[in-house]
């Protein structure tokens, strides 16, 4: 298929099966919702907002936009912006796990360490079987001088599927 990473070849199958989905039912909000992430994943915000609006149209207290709405910021410098549209995303949708490792990220790469570190375990709590996730909460921990977690979260990772080279 010519993709290297990883994650991007598990997206990019994620999105065609999605594909497929809409193509038997074109408003399944499920896979509308997915493959709406699935893009943010890659970067493709104009695609990933459409669909995730439509997504939105049809389930107005969904999290999910709000959180692609501000990856779509932070990508483009406007914080404030990115911060508000998390907070938004949280808000409707606590406990999910992918909403809770972005705003991690965000908080953390914004310089709010402790907080970013404390999203980034919730998300790891969600969902301890993500590798994508350990392997963030083991960055994280690296960040935060927590080498005991480090190791935890990078063996995780590790026994959940990740094919990385990062832990």
């Amino acid at each position: 298929d010519g993709v290297a990473d990883p994650l991007e070849r598990l997206q990019r199958a994620a999105i065609a099966y999605y594909d497929d989905a809409l193509l038997l039912d074109p408003k399944c909000d499920a896979a509308i919702l997915q493959r709406g992430l699935a893009l943010a994943e890659l970067g493709e915000y104009p695609r990933a907002i459409s669909d995730l609006s439509r997504a939105l149209q049809i389930d107005p207290g969904l999290g999910e936009p709000y959180a692609v709405r501000a990856l779509h910021a932070q990508a483009h410098n406007l914080y404030g912006e990115a911060y508000r549209n998390f907070r938004e995303a949280v808000a409707r949708s606590p406990s999910n796990p992918e909403l809770r490792n972005w705003y991690g990220g965000f908080l953390m790469d914004a310089g709010y360490l402790q907080a970013g570190w404390a999203e980034r375990q919730r998300a790891g709590e969600l969902d301890p079987l993500s590798p994508l996730i350990a392997w963030h909460v083991g960055y994280a921990a690296l960040v935060m001088g927590r080498p005991d977690v480090i190791e935890a979260y990078t063996a995780k990772a590790l026994e959940n599927g990740w094919e990385g080279p990062e832990p």
